[in-house]
């Protein structure tokens, strides 16, 4: 049986929750689970590819996930297990092997082959959708679920969830939409989680830091924690820029501090944490800059975690892995050899800023154990494979693109779920670093909630409108509007909205009869009355408002869409224009923009160079790579022709968002086009090099390179995809400079 078979091919007992799950793929039923990070949810969609492997000489497989990182590690992972020539990978700017029986792949290229019904979905019988609560990111959401609602139905779901409080919830909407799915569910962690919290030992300044438990026995709160963190916290003094220590934060004035608490430095933490043997480590900083400047601190601290073997064996594994992928001097523009010499002491950064080459070698030093300790942005708790012994936790607050903002306890159970290794560790160590402002029972609430609610993003689009309309007659899209995880939550509280009319109606029924057995009360009765009718008007308003949000929103989109002449009413129905015809098939920011500048023929007759820049304007980045601004004197070396051409791309931009704003279509998110990186972009696009290009970069990281670079040549694959008499015939040549240029050894 092939549940045997596959048992064999695993070198551990399989917990019961994916013994359940197993059991479901084989009665051919759709299944949710849910399970924390690192307890093995990912076995389950591993056995969904092997039981179709093994049943079907023609059935084909989709993996999706959420980032092109996790695509990239299972693509490997299953060309090992199945070989290359079974598995695929489709990431939007990388296609390999797409007839393939398995194929990887970022849930949005799964979504446009639903919705333009491609060839490639035949013979497709499993979709196995990791990290399916992604549909809460305000983002990208939408697109999972699209891809639940449009998806066949004899295609079969194994949808693989971190743990949230709503997974009932999820499932009966999945029920609702699928037919059929069940829910298997674990909260048991594989490693048991211990809480600590971090702290200086005393009111010197550079002291010693201290892990304390959160909890002693039966979850009574630490006593001696308790004390040490109703001392008031100091407040450092201004410093003065020159003869800024680089060991960490400290307090130069202390006498003025004398008996406060004080945050810990960086390098005293990682002293404690290997004093306490609980090293490897991930130490979360929600900041790129914050993260490499952690590792230049432990630098010169004189730490060094690894032995002179480990040291001598990560040189030649780093040598080994950058040796004809980048020049010497590309090398050196990159501080490699600070890299290095920080990898050999233990050391190391990774977040979305750091090249994916450096990436890679983290990533490889860090699974042989060859790393002990690596700050870390929170991407890297999505589903990379990088467990550790321990997870530190700098602060509890983020910045969400708007302000700073608590951590979520989904967002907590997320990052601290990289705590502990199965098999190797008897539990796993989460640490909280004290802060000013930070008290003890916020720790503990965090700690002490694992679970968290899922609430949909989703939210109709330019691109979806337009795909639901050229595909679906108006009543079966309204149908699936409604179909929404969205919608259905709304209903959910819908519910609640009608029970509380009923109890206002309940109650007024009450005051009028009282009225007519006293008349007396007329005077008092009628104002409570008025009052009551007021609140219940303002519920009825939100009911059905909740009614109609998402399928408003949709037909808002479609005025505008029938305003840019991309569709028009044709017998009561939509119908796509050839400018609808073109937008179904582009998916990037600021979509209707980019389009209509296609349509318009502004790409037509651009120089690798122009078009480079032109692209790099819908490339979304990081706030100090991101400006909106159209300098003319700053960029007068371009020429007039192009200059002009951007000016019209704003135009175009102002014209959408005056629509948006006529048709009540608002966007939090909306920073405007990006001109930041126009002058770096001309550069790239126009063969200059590696020095030459990264020159403009100031403020800008090389992580925000490193992205543009993805984006603007996944757009530019999609505008090679869909060449025609509209689309520029320059992308081909323009994408062959840029793949030709030292971007390629940056990027493998």
């Amino acid at each position: 049986m092939w549940i045997d078979d596959f048992n064999f091919t695993l070198k551990f007992e399989l917990d019961g929750f994916q013994k359940d799950a197993i059991a479901i793929i084989d009665a051919g039923d759709n299944v949710l689970v849910g399970a924390p990070t690192g307890a093995g949810k990912t076995i389950v969609g591993d056995a969904g590819i092997f039981y179709w492997m093994n049943t079907s000489q023609t059935a084909r497989i989709y993996y999706t996930t959420p980032i092109k990182a996790l695509s990239n590690q299972k693509f490997r992972e299953l060309g090992e297990r199945y070989g290359e020539d079974n598995v695929g990978l489709i990431t939007g700017d990388i296609v390999i092997n797409p007839d393939a029986r398995i194929v990887v792949m970022t849930t949005e290229v799964l979504r446009n082959q639903v919705y333009s019904l491609s060839n490639s979905l035949t013979n497709l019988q499993c979709v196995v959708m990791d990290e399916v609560h992604f549909l809460g990111d305000r983002g990208r959401g939408s697109v999972w679920e699209e891809v639940i609602i449009n998806l066949p139905q004899h295609i079969n779901i194994i949808a693989l969830s971190a743990t949230v409080s709503n997974i009932e919830e999820f499932a009966s909407w999945m029920r609702q939409v699928r037919g059929h799915c069940q829910v298997v569910l674990t909260e048991k962690r594989p490693v048991p989680l211990v809480q600590h919290m971090i702290l200086s030992s005393d009111d010197k300044p550079n002291s010693a830091a201290v892990l304390y438990d959160v909890y002693q026995k039966e979850r009574q709160l630490n006593h001696s924690l308790i004390q040490k963190m109703h001392k008031p916290m100091a407040v450092a003094p201004r410093r003065k820029p020159r003869g800024r220590s680089r060991a960490g934060r400290n307090f130069p004035n202390a006498s003025k501090t004398k008996g406060l608490r004080k945050i810990p430095t960086r390098s005293a933490i990682v002293r404690e944490l290997q004093k306490k043997g609980i090293l490897p480590a991930i130490y979360f900083i929600f900041s790129r800059k914050g993260c490499d400047e952690a590792v230049e601190q432990i630098l010169h601290s004189q730490i060094t975690l690894n032995s002179y073997e480990e040291q001598d064996e990560i040189a030649f594994i780093v040598d080994s892995m950058i040796t004809g992928r980048i020049t010497e001097d590309d090398l050196r523009m990159l501080d490699f050899p600070q890299f290095k010499q920080a990898l050999m002491q233990g050391v190391a950064p990774h977040h979305a800023g750091l090249l994916p080459v450096y990436k890679e070698i983290v990533e490889h030093l860090f699974e042989r154990g060859l790393l002990k300790l690596v700050f870390a942005t929170e991407t890297l708790a999505l589903g990379i494979n990088m467990p550790a012994k321990s997870v530190v936790i700098e602060r509890l607050t983020k910045f969400d693109g708007t302000g700073h903002t608590m951590l979520t306890p989904g967002q907590f159970t997320q990052l601290t779920g990289r705590a502990g290794r199965r098999g190797l560790d008897d539990i796993g160590h989460a640490v909280v670093v004290d802060g000013r402002n930070l008290r003890l029972p916020e720790v503990a609430a965090l700690s002490s909630k694992r679970i968290y609610p899922l609430r949909s993003a989703f939210s109709p689009s330019y691109n979806m409108a337009v795909n639901l309309a050229s595909t679906y007659d108006n009543h079966y899209v309204e149908d699936i509007l409604r179909n929404s995880f969205a919608q259905f939550q709304l209903d959910q509280k819908s519910r609640e909205l009608e029970e509380r009319i009923g109890e206002y109606n309940h109650l007024l029924a009450g005051y009028h009869k009282e009225i007519e057995r006293d008349e007396r009360k007329q005077g008092k009765l009628r104002n409570r009355i008025n009052k009551l009718n007021t609140r219940k008007r303002d519920v009825e308003k939100s009911l059905l408002k909740n009614r109609t949000l998402i399928v408003d929103r949709y037909y808002r989109i479609v005025d505008i869409l029938l305003h840019f002449d991309y569709l028009w009413p044709h017998d009561g129905e939509l119908t796509t224009t050839a400018r609808g015809d073109l937008l179904k098939n582009f998916y990037c920011e600021y979509e209707l923009v980019f389009v209509e500048a296609i349509y318009l023929g502004l790409f037509h007759d651009m120089s690798p160079a122009e078009l480079t820049a032109t692209i790099s304007c819908f490339v979304s980045l990081s706030r100090s790579a991101q400006s909106d601004r159209l300098d003319q004197k700053q960029f007068d070396h371009m020429g007039s022709p192009f200059l002009s051409k951007m000016h019209r791309l704003q135009s175009l931009y102002n014209e959408v968002k005056t629509q948006e704003t006529t048709f009540k279509i608002s966007n939090d998110e909306d920073f405007g086009l990006n001109f930041g990186m126009l002058e770096v972009a001309y550069r790239w696009g126009g063969g200059e090099s590696f020095t030459r290009t990264i020159q403009p970069l100031g403020d800008a990281r090389m992580g925000d390179f490193i992205r543009l670079a993805r984006g603007v040549m996944d757009i530019l694959q999609q505008v090679i995809r869909y060449m025609g008499d509209k689309v520029p015939k320059n992308a081909e040549n323009c994408m062959q400079i840029l793949r030709s240029s030292f971007v390629a050894g940056l990027l493998d």
